[in-house]
C-alpha cells in the first residue's frame, strides 16, 4: 500500500524521533488500557441512563447530551491533538489528555444537576481526544514493520470494540450494586493507574515539522463538526426546520468548505487531504464512520429500550450484551492476524456484512416477545462484525500516511469513528423521538385528551413522570386511559429503533458496496468509478421520484425498495463529488460548468422529498441544506457557460431550483418551519423566470434528434407544477395569492402534459433504441409529470387527475425498467455503458 511523499525512512527502519527503550508489548499494554478507560465511557452511561433520567427528572433529548457532550467535544477536537502530538510528544500529549480525562470524571462524579454532568462529560471529551490519537500513533512508531503492527491493531481494536461493548457490562454491574456516579469513580481509579504506567513505560516520540501550527484549520474543523452536530440535536425540540437549527446547519457546511479550502493551501494542515487520494485511506475513513454509526443504534437505543420500555434492570441488560462483548474481541483478534497476512479489503467488506445483518437480526429480536438468548446471540454476530471491520480499516489508513504523520492519521481514524458515534445519536435519536411523539399524539387524539393536554402527557411518558406543576385534578378523569398510553409508548419508542437498526445496516451495507467500488482492481470497478458521469445524478432524480409516485399511489414496498437504490447511489455520486473536488479540481471545474453538474442538486432535493415523507424531517433537511449551499454555486458556474441551441439539459436551471421549491414546500407543510413556504415561494418563482430564460437558449430541433435530455423540457414544466400544489396546499395562503397560484398551477400543468405527447409523438416517429445515459433524464421527465399530476389532484381535488396520474406512473415505471434492462445490457456486454459522457450536443456559443 502506498503512502504519499514517504521518503524519510523506508518501512521497518527505526524511528529516530523515538525517545526512551521501552519494551514494545510493555507499551502495547499500557497505550490500550488508556484505550480502553476512554473508549469505555463513549457506552458505559447508556445503562445509567435510565436512573440518571430519574435522578433529574429529564427527558431523551438530555439523555442524548449525557452521550453527546463527550462524543461532540472527543470528535470535534482529536484532529488538532493528532497534530500537535506529531510536533509536542505523542506522549506527552497522550499523558495530559489523561489527566483531564481524569479531571472531567470528578466533575462528573460530583455533578448535582444534569447541566452539571454534561459539563463534566464535555470536559471529559476535551481530555479523550488529547489522549486517544496518541494511542494509534504510538504503536506506529514502536511497531514500524507492518506485520507485526497489524497484530498489534488487532489487540488495539479487540481493546477498543471489548470497551465498547463492555461498557454496558461494567456500568450494569457497577450501577446495579453502587449507583450510576461509580462509573466516573471507576475512571478515576483506573486513569491515575494508567497516567502512572504510562509515565514509565511508553517511549516518547515526535516529529517537529517546520513553520506554525495551523490553527486557521483547527479552528475551522472544530467548528464545522460542533455546529453540524449542535444542530442535529438542538433540531428535535426546536423543530429542524428553525431558522436557528438550518443557519447552524449552514454555517456548519460552510466551515467545512472553508476548512478544506485552508488544508489545501497550509504549509502544515491539521489534516492533509492528499491522502484521501489513496482508496483505501479513503474508504477506511468512510467505513469508520458507518460502523460506528451503526454500533450507537445497539448500545444507546437498544439499551435504552430494553431498560425503559422492556424493564430490563442494569445488570441483566449487561448479561444481554456480554455475548457481542467477546464477540467483538475474538473478531479483533482474527482480523489482526487476517490482516497481517491479506489485503484488508476482503475482512472490512466482511466485517460489513455480518456488522448489517447482526443488526438487522437484532431488530427481529427486539419485535413480539424478546427472547435473552436470543437477542444476545444476534449481538454476538453484530459484535463480531464489528471487530472484523476495526482493524482492517485501522491497518489501512496508518499504512497508508507516513510515519511521521501517525498522529494525523491516528486522529483522522478516531475522529471519523467519533463523528460517526454522535452523528449515529443525533440522527437516530431524532427518528426514534419523532415516532414516540408522533404515535402518542395519535393516541392521544384517539383517545379524547384535549389538545392542550396533549403536550403534558408526552412529556410525562419522555420524562418516567408527572410534571411537578400539573394540575392532576384535570389529569384524573382521564387515569383509566394511562394503561393504553403507556403501551402506546412502548409500541411507539419501538417503532422509533426499528427504523433506526434499518437506517444503521443500510448504512453500513452502503459502505461495503463503496468500499468493494473503490478498493478494487483499477482495470474493473476502479475504472467504473473514475468514468461515473455526473449525468448519472439523473438516476437518482428518476429513481427518487418514482419511489415518490410509488408512495403516493400505495406501493410502499416498492417505494422503499426505489429509494433505498436511489439513496445508494447518490451517496456513490456525493463522494465522487467530493473526490473531484478535492483531487481532480481541474476536471471538476470542467464538469461542473455544464448543465448535468445541476443534477447535484435537483437529485438531493427529490431524495430529500422522498425522505420527509418516511417523517424523518432531520435528513430531508440536512439535505435541503446541502442543496442550498450547491445552487449558486453551480448556478453561477453553468449561466456564466451558456451558449446557443443548448441540449435539454438546459432546463436542469430550472429543474434544480423548483427542487428546492418542492422540498421546502414539503417540509413546511410538514410543520418544519412556517418561513419555508415562503422561501418555497420565491424559488417557485425564480424558477419559472429561469426556465424562460433557458428557453430562449434550447436548441428545438433537439425535440425530434435528442438523445433523452430533451424531456428535461417538459419536466422542468411537471417540477413546477408540483412545487405550485404545494403552494396552493399550504394554509397560510387564502384569498387572491390562493387563486392566483391555482391557476398557475393548472396552467403549468396544462403545458406540461402538451410538451409530453409532442414529445411521446416525437419519440414514436423517430425511434431512438440502445443505451444513453441521457435516457435518465427522459424517465425523470415521464414520473415527475405523474407525481406533478397526482399531487395537483389531491391539491385541487380533481378526480381525473388521481387516475390520469396512476397512468402515467405505470408508463413511467415501464420505461425505467426498459432503460435499466439496456444498461445492464450495455455493461455485460461492453464492459461499460456506451455514451456514458455529456453532452452529445455542443452548444453554440
Amino acid at each position: 500500500m502506498a503512502a504519499i511523499d514517504d521518503t524519510s525512512r523506508p518501512e521497518g527502519s527505526p524511528i529516530g524521533a523515538v525517545r526512551g527503550a521501552a519494551r514494545p508489548g510493555l507499551a502495547l499494554a499500557t497505550v490500550t488500557a488508556v484505550l480502553f478507560v476512554t473508549f469505555l465511557d463513549t457506552t458505559v452511561v447508556s445503562v445509567a441512563l435510565a436512573d440518571i433520567r430519574a435522578d433529574f427528572s429529564t427527558d431523551v433529548t438530555l439523555l442524548q447530551w449525557v452521550v453527546n457532550a463527550y462524543t461532540l467535544v472527543f470528535a470535534s477536537l482529536m484532529l488538532t491533538a493528532g497534530s500537535l502530538g506529531d510536533r509536542w510528544g505523542r506522549k506527552r500529549v497522550m499523558v495530559i489528555g489523561l489527566a483531564i480525562f481524569i479531571a472531567g470524571s470528578v466533575l462528573s462524579a460530583l455533578a448535582g444537576s444534569v447541566a452539571a454532568l454534561i459539563a463534566g462529560r464535555a470536559v471529559m471529551g476535551l481530555g479523550a481526544a488529547a489522549s486517544e490519537p496518541g494511542t494509534l500513533s504510538i504503536l506506529r512508531q514502536v511497531f514500524p514493520d507492518a506485520g507485526r503492527r497489524a497484530k498489534a491493531l488487532g489487540v488495539w481494536a479487540a481493546v477498543s470494540g471489548l470497551a465498547l461493548a463492555a461498557g454496558p457490562v461494567i456500568g450494569g454491574v457497577l450501577v446495579e450494586a453502587y449507583g450510576w456516579r461509580s462509573i466516573f469513580w471507576l475512571n478515576v481509579i483506573v486513569g491515575a493507574v494508567v497516567c502512572a504506567a504510562a509515565l514509565r513505560s511508553v517511549p516518547e516520540s515526535a516529529d517537529p515539522q517546520p513553520g506554525a501550527l495551523d490553527w486557521a484549520g483547527s479552528l475551522l474543523g472544530a467548528l464545522a463538526l460542533a455546529t453540524v452536530i449542535f444542530a442535529a440535536i438542538s433540531g428535535e425540540n426546536r423543530g429542524y426546520g428553525a431558522p436557528s437549527v438550518v443557519a447552524l446547519f449552514v454555517v456548519g457546511g460552510l466551515a467545512l468548505l472553508a476548512f478544506v479550502a485552508v488544508e489545501a493551501r497550509v504549509r502544515n494542515p491539521v489534516f492533509d487531504f492528499r491522502y484521501l487520494r489513496l482508496p483505501p485511506v479513503r474508504g477506511a475513513l468512510g467505513v469508520a464512520f458507518a460502523v460506528y454509526f451503526g454500533v450507537f443504534s445497539i448500545f444507546f437505543f437498544t439499551a435504552l429500550y430494553l431498560q425503559v420500555m422492556i424493564h430490563y434492570s442494569a445488570a441483566r441488560t449487561a448479561g444481554v450484551f456480554a455475548p457481542m462483548a467477546a464477540a467483538i474481541v475474538a473478531g479483533s483478534l482474527v482480523a489482526g492476524y487476517w490482516v497481517a497476512r491479506a489485503d484488508p479489503r476482503t475482512p472490512m467488506i466482511i466485517g460489513c456484512v455480518l456488522s448489517a445483518a447482526g443488526i438487522l437480526l437484532t431488530r427481529h429480536s427486539l419485535s413480539g416477545s424478546i427472547g435473552f438468548t436470543e437477542l444476545a446471540a444476534t449481538l454476538a454476530v453484530a459484535g463480531l462484525g464489528f471487530g472484523i471491520a476495526v482493524v482492517p480499516l485501522t491497518s489501512a489508513v496508518l499504512t497508508g500516511v507516513p510515519a511521521e504523520h501517525s498522529g494525523m492519521a491516528a486522529a483522522a481514524t478516531n475522529t471519523m469513528r467519533q463523528v460517526g458515534a454522535a452523528v449515529g445519536v443525533a440522527v437516530l435519536g431524532s427518528l426514534v423521538s419523532g415516532y414516540l411523539r408522533a404515535d402518542l399524539t395519535a393516541k392521544l387524539d384517539a383517545l379524547g385528551l384535549p389538545p392542550e393536554l396533549r403536550p403534558t402527557a408526552i412529556d410525562a411518558v419522555e420524562r418516567g413522570r408527572i410534571p411537578a406543576n400539573i394540575d392532576l385534578g384535570t389529569m384524573l378523569k382521564y387515569a383509566s386511559k394511562v394503561p393504553e398510553v403507556l403501551d402506546t409508548g412502548t409500541v411507539a419508542f419501538h417503532h422509533g429503533l426499528d427504523v433506526a437498526l434499518q437506517v444503521s445496516a443500510f448504512l453500513i451495507l452502503a459502505a461495503a458496496v463503496l468500499t468493494a467500488l473503490t478498493l478494487g482492481d483499477p482495470g474493473d470497478s476502479g475504472r467504473w468509478w473514475r468514468e461515473l458521469p455526473p449525468a448519472m445524478g439523473a438516476f437518482v432524480m428518476a429513481t427518487g421520484i418514482l419511489s415518490v409516485g410509488l408512495h403516493l399511489t400505495g406501493f410502499e414496498p416498492l417505494s422503499r425498495a426505489a429509494l433505498a437504490l436511489a439513496a445508494m447511489v447518490w451517496l456513490a455520486l456525493a463522494a465522487d463529488f467530493v473526490s473531484r473536488l478535492l483531487f481532480t479540481h481541474t476536471r471538476w471545474e470542467t464538469e461542473a460548468d455544464t448543465p448535468p453538474a445541476l443534477t447535484a442538486v435537483a437529485a438531493t432535493t427529490v431524495l430529500g422529498v422522498r425522505i420527509s415523507l418516511l417523517g424523518w424531517h432531520f435528513a430531508a433537511t440536512a439535505l435541503l441544506v446541502i442543496a442550498v449551499i450547491l445552487w449558486p454555486v453551480l448556478m453561477a458556474l453553468v449561466i456564466g457557460h451558456w451558449g446557443r441551441r443548448m441540449p435539454g439539459a438546459v432546463f436542469l436551471v430550472c429543474v434544480a431550483t423548483e427542487g428546492l421549491a418542492v422540498l421546502s414546500g414539503t417540509l413546511a407543510a410538514a410543520g418544519v418551519g412556517d418561513w419555508l413556504a415562503t422561501a418555497a415561494l420565491v424559488c417557485f418563482v425564480l424558477g419559472g423566470l429561469l426556465y424562460a430564460a433557458a428557453f430562449t437558449r434550447f436548441d428545438l430541433t433537439q425535440i425530434w434528434r435528442g438523445a433523452g435530455d430533451q424531456w428535461v423540457m417538459t419536466g422542468a414544466l411537471a417540477i413546477s407544477a408540483l412545487a405550485g400544489s404545494k403552494l396552493v396546499g399550504w394554509h397560510g395562503w387564502t384569498g387572491t395569492p390562493h387563486t392566483a397560484l391555482r391557476v398557475v398551477t393548472l396552467a403549468l400543468l396544462g403545458v406540461n402534459l402538451a410538451f409530453y405527447v409532442l414529445l411521446m409523438v416525437a419519440e414514436a416517429v423517430r425511434f431512438r433504441p440502445g443505451y444513453n445515459v441521457r435516457r435518465w433524464a427522459t424517465v425523470f421527465p415521464l414520473g415527475m409529470t405523474a407525481v406533478a399530476v397526482l399531487s395537483t389532484g389531491a391539491a385541487l381535488d380533481l378526480g381525473w387527475a388521481r387516475v390520469l396520474g396512476r397512468v402515467l406512473l405505470a408508463v413511467a415505471g415501464l420505461v425505467w425498467l426498459l432503460v435499466s434492462a439496456e444498461l445492464i445490457h450495455a455493461w455485460v456486454g461492453g464492459g461499460r455503458a456506451p455514451d456514458a459522457t455529456l453532452p452529445a450536443a455542443p452548444a453554440e456559443k
